[in-house]
């Protein structure tokens, strides 16, 4: 696009300007960046920087989550998104541009990790095994104190415990 202001500076900086804005990152793309998570944030700063596309990495050091959120975004909208000649990797993923090929792999192991963390924190209740014997005697406690066998299970160890060391 042309500018003709008749200040060339400021024909460059309106050129530079419409060249960042089309080519900005899609907010579908970044989605599913939950900006108020923290540990997200931080995750995804420190991957960034692992993976050596975080701007300013050595010079902007960022004091809130949200700069950190910004920075992030800008990092991605710094990476090319031009497809097929961007060279990223053969095979697979060659119809991809570097930002779209960053974007899915930072979004990948975000998943794994919070997959990874929502399975440790639900693995005690999966690890406890009922005989077939006792199943109808826990259905019978359960419906009877309105409960459920979580929290049922939990009163008894609070129980045995306090008896056991008190």
């Amino acid at each position: 696009m042309s500018y003709q202001s008749g200040n060339g500076a400021i024909d460059v900086m309106l050129g530079l300007k419409d060249l960042y804005l089309n080519n900005i990152t899609p907010t579908k793309e970044v989605k599913w960046i939950d900006r108020t998570n923290d540990e997200q944030i931080q995750y995804l700063y420190e991957r960034l920087i692992k993976q050596g596309v975080l701007i300013l990495n050595k010079n902007f050091f960022p004091n809130s989550t949200e700069e950190m959120y910004y920075l992030i975004l800008a990092s991605f909208d710094s990476l090319s998104n031009c497809t097929a000649s961007s060279g990223i990797r053969e095979g697979l993923h060659k119809d991809n541009s570097a930002r779209q090929f960053v974007l899915s792999l930072v979004e990948k192991s975000w998943k794994a990790v919070y997959k990874r963390a929502d399975k440790s924190e639900s693995g005690m209740s999966s690890n406890i095994i009922v005989y077939k014997k006792n199943e109808s005697k826990l259905d019978s406690l359960v419906s009877k104190g309105s409960t459920t066998a979580s929290k049922l299970i939990n009163k008894l160890i609070i129980e045995e415990y306090d008896k056991t060391f008190k």
